[in-house]
């Protein structure tokens, strides 16, 4: 391959895609893009678990159309910061290279709370140490976004947030959505879980400490202590993350393990309702899958899931275990598949992958 070939492709990085809802996302563009044939000259990088990921789901098949490689994040620096290409699609951000020349198009999806929401709900909860650390880790990625012509985010709240901090970037709104493997059960993947005469509450998502997992095993005392209802959490977490948790958090809830995006809608399917204790999102996927899937979410009431969702969602405040038990317990004694099904119609009519990959694609193939 000459080195002419090499910069007029246009590079599809998602070498730093490995966990939770990024895949999902990385994982529908993909999809899309076998499924629109479309013929321009894309070099995709990929992440050694995203490609474990891929091999693993009904995309595995249709893994010889595509161009790809498989990089690590640290040769992805030179491999870029040498190579100079002209163009460069990074799903999630920051790209982790040094622009050096002009005339380039790197476009950079954003989606770090973190950087727009410094002083959050979690950040009290950490210990100087942690701070310092976090505020290390942030300026640094902060910095490698002001190579990005362009940035991409998932909601006009973001935008107008991040405006405020890079005032000379192009940014647009793709929104988040609904993966399309939940539109075609032909393709799921059934999960075991053991029989239980409980209440069954699912969980899903990684041990990152703004997703506020810790508040489960209180919510669960105060589901039987204050309402007298008998709940089993589920959650999908890995045996090593399981391992780190309270004993107390082994005792109250069950790990189902990791699963592959194929494995999400069974998982939605066997749970009698959501609960999603999250402090800090620009935007999460889970609230639309299980309205989706007709099941109730309880969530905290914080303006990343009102302004989603609205009136389809039930709120407690947040890190209030008594609020949230109080919510679950009033919502598992309430008849509403009514509501459940116009949850499904909502998300449905107003969050489709093929709309954000058109933003994507029209935002890539610009001037070309």
């Amino acid at each position: 391959m000459t080195k002419n070939k090499d910069i007029k492709r246009i590079y599809i990085n998602l070498s730093n895609i490995s966990t939770g809802g990024a895949v999902q996302v990385a994982m529908s563009f993909i999809d899309h893009v076998i499924c629109s044939e479309i013929n321009h000259d894309f070099y995709f990088l990929f992440s050694k678990r995203l490609y474990k990921e891929i091999n693993k789901s009904h995309l595995a098949p249709f893994l010889n159309k595509l161009n790809y490689k498989i990089i690590s994040r640290r040769s992805l620096f030179f491999y870029f910061t040498i190579m100079q290409p002209k163009k460069i699609f990074t799903l999630f951000g920051p790209l982790y290279s040094v622009k050096l020349l002009s005339g380039r198009d790197w476009i950079t999806g954003f989606a770090q709370a973190w950087i727009l929401f410094p002083k959050n709900k979690v950040y009290n909860e950490l210990d100087i140490i942690t701070r310092l650390r976090f505020k290390i880790i942030f300026w640094i990625q902060k910095a490698f976004y002001f190579n990005s012509d362009t940035l991409i985010v998932e909601h006009e709240g973001i935008k107008t947030k991040l405006q405020e901090v890079f005032k000379s970037k192009n940014i647009i709104v793709a929104k988040n959505c609904l993966n399309q493997i939940f539109l075609d059960s032909t393709n799921w993947k059934p999960i075991v879980i053991p029989k239980t005469e409980k209440f069954k509450i699912g969980v899903i998502g990684r041990n990152y400490i703004h997703k506020n997992l810790s508040i489960i095993p209180s919510v669960h005392k105060f589901l039987e202590k204050n309402h007298s209802i008998k709940t089993q959490f589920y959650c999908t977490l890995t045996s090593t993350e399981m391992f780190k948790m309270s004993d107390e958090f082994k005792e109250k809830v069950i790990s189902l393990g990791e699963l592959s995006i194929n494995q999400c809608p069974d998982f939605y399917n066997n749970m009698d309702m959501i609960f999603f204790p999250s402090n800090l999102e620009c935007f999460s996927a889970t609230p639309l899958e299980a309205l989706y899937m007709k099941k109730s979410i309880v969530c905290s009431n914080l303006p990343f899931n009102k302004n989603i969702i609205g009136k389809f969602g039930v709120y407690f405040e947040p890190n209030n275990p008594v609020s949230a038990a109080e919510k679950i317990a009033s919502t598992l004694k309430k008849e509403i598949n009514g509501q459940l099904k116009e949850a499904k119609k909502f998300v449905f009519s107003n969050f489709k992958s093929e709309d954000r990959f058109r933003i994507y694609i029209n935002t890539i193939l610009e001037n070309e």
